[in-house]
């Protein structure tokens, strides 16, 4: 078996489909929340508009790659509406911990990575948020999100060979 045969049959998984996109919009994010850090954008407004532009970009991912599922504005306002609240809370823990001195602090003081998990305590937050909502994210659009309305779904066309 090639390992284009290999990549090919692991792809069709839904879930590495997902996770896959997790780890390219976690990516966006954080470079999109880097670049506007660096042209000096306050934090709150920051992610806020980071936060809106991972929304669209979720959505047609996961629409198109993992799940397969027309896109239609009802389908992406159900997205909006179910991630909504995991946004939220993402951007007040995000914005909480790293307007809280202590956090800080506390981060300074771990063992052997202190200083690096203080310097660095914005991404690392990041980081964390959206690991902690990957899974449930993932049971959430398959079984509420994109299950709905599969009337409407498409099918990958095969291309013909000669």
């Amino acid at each position: 078996m090639s390992v284009e045969m290999v990549f090919h049959k692991l792809w069709r998984l839904q879930i590495l489909r997902f996770g896959a996109g997790g780890g390219l919009i976690l990516s966006l994010k954080l470079f999109m929340t880097w670049s506007f850090n660096q042209v000096g954008l306050p934090l709150w407004f920051n992610y806020a508009v980071v936060q809106c532009l991972i929304v669209v970009l979720s959505y047609y991912y996961h629409s198109k790659i993992t799940f397969y599922s027309a896109m239609s504005f009802a389908g992406f306002f159900r997205f909006f509406l179910s991630v909504s609240g995991l946004k939220l809370i993402d951007y007040g823990l995000v914005i909480f911990i790293n307007h809280i001195s202590l956090f800080q602090e506390m981060a300074y003081s771990v063992p052997f990575f202190g200083g690096i998990l203080g310097d660095y305590l914005l991404y690392v937050t990041i980081i964390g948020s959206t690991v902690l909502i990957f899974i449930f994210r993932y049971f959430l659009f398959k079984k509420l999100i994109f299950s709905i309305d599969k009337s409407t779904t498409y099918t990958k066309k095969k291309k013909r060979t000669v």
